[in-house]
């Protein structure tokens, strides 16, 4: 069915015209008037008249008939013996669900649904948009031809123009002898150039056949094939290749193809050429499957023309969440040999790691009680061979903890675990520990009190101690009692109201003093010194060391709180402990504390406004007027670009460094990126001897680059330098130009610039969303 109307153009007001022939009366309507809004029925109430809150879209029927709705300054119809074909001439106008069609004029066959437009025609169709000066269309069909048209697809930006279009259903269209880019039509800075382009929208993927990419006039890239995304749904394929050079592999190039397996699994798999190295195959799988999620990588050298061997890492990460009760998961990792991360690590932090993890483990609540299994080791690299970690083969714990059975908490942890080293001449066997604890805790509105008794039974059964005896046990009790105030006050905050807190804290612990020398220490280190650590009954990790305590912890913190956000804009605190015996209980190699009271630890940060922010801590050494600790940061982020970090870090005879990290723009297009991170130790303890020994000051890492950005493109250039072992570094350099919406060409520096760049992120290359109602006219 056509419902049609005409437009007349005249001096007089506006007059509704009748359609010809078999046209049924227009639809369009003049403005309301108060008459036009009495109820239907004559009995002139009102009809009442409210405003939605949103546009509701209904999906219709596809039973519902279809009508055909029509304008023009001027129409006619007649018969044909092809059917009943209507003229519309002068601004004519045809739309239906889905479609909607201008030109100068259309002629529309009624029975056959099909149509001829020519002169300015316009399409808009599904969210996608072409223009030219003629087109032949089957409406039912969404079949056509357009000829010499121009298009846009504002679900990826993309636009371009073609010889002819071939339009073969709804949202697929072949395109002769064109063109596409998602930049301006009046800055075209690249595009793609092609006999031959297929467009699905359906799957949003693009193919450009006998493809030429053009930047900047120029041509940089021929490919027989080139896919291309025109939305954002995963589609296989030939990802961007990428490019990259490095002082230990060279120049290299890596053609990623994709393999979109299922909605819920992938496949990458990167074939790499080094210059240095030779062909390094990389996959990257990962997967979801409900009730488990996670990703296996692995890397493959067949021969290493510098080392003359084949060589590999492998690593698998797995997550298990309730299947039938159980969670659990695993982390494994490994590589061929020691210097692996040495020449084929990216980042520092790859090129540190030197004890790989191959961990397993299962846990499962049984109502208020949890059991947790694990199996642990590792594969040691490096240095980490002469001291090892102690591998768990296998730990079985079961525990619980229960709060407010009748005012108290309750807590009991039985954990068993069977210990091993690679080592030879360290102690190995078993330990099984019985830790229960009751706390009694007393709330109030502004403050709190809470006792607590805990007991600590462990027993031991080696197979082997050189230190001493093969059966040990151990019983400790521990009492604690932590209190504390929480005070306010109306206050002011940089002229804004703010609520001031004094929150003082007074924890005191009591531990008696066992004998633990014959105890070997599986799993024990000293705690960290820190604000958290303060407020721990035993000043070391594990379960093998239980330190003997009389002391009290005090603390006061203050904070300044913005009363119409909540948001925390200053905290100071202060904290210091107090010994009144001398610890006898320690860790070998390590000596005993003899001091009365602790070192204080001062902390401030800050959320200054206008971007700027700050965090530092500082632990001062009152008996000998020194300072062994001291971390400061501060960020100047006012947005637009602009990021600046700056930084020191300072532990005395264990690391010493400052730091600087930035993004800036220098002018309009023009932005500087950079990481300087230097050390200036000169001598720290061995990690493995424990002897003090001097070091080299020098560049831990550093990073420098520069951003150029269009609208539709950037280009960036990134140089980086690091340490991978004592002695060696790693320089890499990254060039990659961004074709906002189709993909980025050469090496990626992003994980880099994150992790080497507090507050940096990664730009989006894809447009703004079209609106939902884009073309909704």
């Amino acid at each position: 069915m056509l419902v049609c109307y005409a437009v007349l153009h005249a001096v007089s007001p506006p007059i509704r015209a009748q359609g010809a022939g078999p046209l049924t009366a227009p639809t369009a309507a003049p403005a309301a008037t108060p008459a036009a809004t009495k109820g239907a029925a004559g009995s002139g109430s009102p009809v009442p008249l409210k405003l939605a809150p949103q546009l509701e879209l209904r999906p219709r029927s596809s039973e519902a008939p279809v009508t055909t709705f029509g304008r023009a300054n001027r129409m006619t119809s007649r018969q044909t013996p092809e059917g009943t074909v209507t003229a519309l001439a002068g601004s004519a106008e045809l739309r239906r669900p889905g479609t909607l069609l201008r030109a100068d004029v259309i002629r529309y066959n009624q029975t056959t649904s099909e149509v001829e437009a020519v002169g300015d025609v316009t399409v808009d169709q599904g969210g996608t948009r072409i223009a030219g000066p003629s087109l032949k269309l089957q409406m039912d069909t969404d079949q056509g031809v357009f000829e010499s048209p121009r298009y846009e697809l504002p679900a990826s930006g993309g636009r371009g123009k073609a010889d002819r279009i071939e339009m073969k259903g709804p949202r697929r269209f072949l395109l002769s002898n064109a063109t596409f880019s998602t930049c301006r039509p009046d800055n075209e800075d690249w595009r793609i150039e092609a006999r031959r382009i297929d467009i699905d929208q359906n799957d949003a993927s693009g193919t450009a056949r006998t493809a030429t990419l053009v930047f900047q006039d120029t041509s940089v890239l021929r490919l027989p094939v080139l896919f291309f995304p025109v939305g954002d749904e995963r589609k296989s394929g030939v990802l961007t290749p990428s490019l990259s050079v490095t002082s230990r592999t060279g120049p290299e190039v890596t053609v990623p193809y994709y393999f979109n397996l299922a909605p819920n699994y992938d496949l990458t798999v990167s074939p790499r050429l080094s210059a240095r190295r030779g062909l390094q195959l990389s996959g990257d799988y990962r997967y979801l499957f409900r009730p488990m999620f996670g990703e296996l990588r692995a890397d493959y050298t067949p021969d290493d023309r510098v080392a003359g061997r084949s060589r590999y890492l492998y690593n698998s990460t797995n997550a298990i969440s309730n299947l039938n009760g159980w969670s659990g998961g695993w982390n494994v990792k490994g590589v061929s040999d020691d210097l692996y991360f040495v020449d084929y690590s990216r980042t520092l932090v790859d090129a540190s790691e030197r004890s790989l993890p191959r961990d397993v483990f299962l846990s499962r609540d049984f109502g208020q009680w949890n059991f947790l299994g694990r199996a642990t080791r590792y594969q040691n690299i490096l240095e980490a061979r002469l001291a090892p970690p102690y591998e768990r083969l296998p730990q079985f714990q079961l525990s619980t903890y229960r709060t407010d059975v009748r005012g108290f908490d309750m807590g009991l942890v039985n954990d068993v675990t069977w210990f091993s080293r690679p080592l030879t001449g360290s102690p190995e066997g078993m330990r099984s520990v019985f830790n229960p604890s009751v706390a009694y805790p007393l709330l109030g509105p502004a403050g709190f009190v809470t006792p607590k008794v805990s007991l600590h039974a462990s027993s031991y059964r080696l197979d082997a101690n050189p230190a001493g005896d093969r059966s040990i046990s151990r019983t400790v009790p521990t009492f604690s009692l932590d209190s504390g105030v929480v005070m306010e006050r109306e206050s002011e905050w940089r002229g804004r109201a703010a609520v001031q807190t004094l929150e003082p804290r007074l924890f005191y612990v009591y531990t008696p003093y066992r004998n633990q020398d014959r105890i070997p220490v599986f799993d024990s280190a000293a705690n960290d010194f820190n604000f958290a650590q303060l407020f721990t009954e035993n000043s070391f990790t594990g379960n093998d060391r239980i330190a003997d305590s009389n002391q009290l912890t005090a603390a006061l913190v203050t904070r300044h709180i913005d009363a119409s956000n909540g948001v925390e804009r200053l905290r100071l605190a202060v904290a210091e402990r107090f010994y009144f015996d001398t610890q006898r209980v320690t860790i070998p190699g390590q000596r005993s504390r003899t001091d009365s009271r602790s070192d204080l630890l001062l902390a401030a940060s800050s959320e200054l406004g206008g971007g700027h922010s700050f965090d530092s801590g500082i632990q001062y050494a009152i008996s000998d007027n020194r300072v062994p600790r001291v971390s400061a940061t501060w960020r100047y982020w006012p947005g637009d670009r602009r990021l600046l970090n700056a930084g020191v870090r300072y532990q005395s005879r264990e690391y010493a460094q400052w730091g600087t990290s930035w993004q800036w723009p220098i002018s309009a297009r023009w932005s500087s990126l950079g990481k300087i991170n230097y050390s200036f130790l000169q001598e720290r303890n061995d990690p493995v001897t424990g002897l003090l020994r001097d070091v080299k000051p020098g560049l831990v890492e550093g990073l420098l680059g520069m951003e150029y950005a269009e609208d539709c493109w950037a280009a960036r250039f990134v140089v980086q330098r690091f340490v991978t072992a004592e002695g060696r570094n790693t320089t890499a350099f990254f060039f990659q130009i961004d074709l906002r919406g189709l993909g980025r060409l050469g090496a990626d520096p992003f994980g880099i610039l994150v992790r080497n760049i507090p507050g940096y992120r990664i730009p989006d290359n894809q447009p703004p969303p079209s609106s939902r109602f884009y073309g909704y006219e």
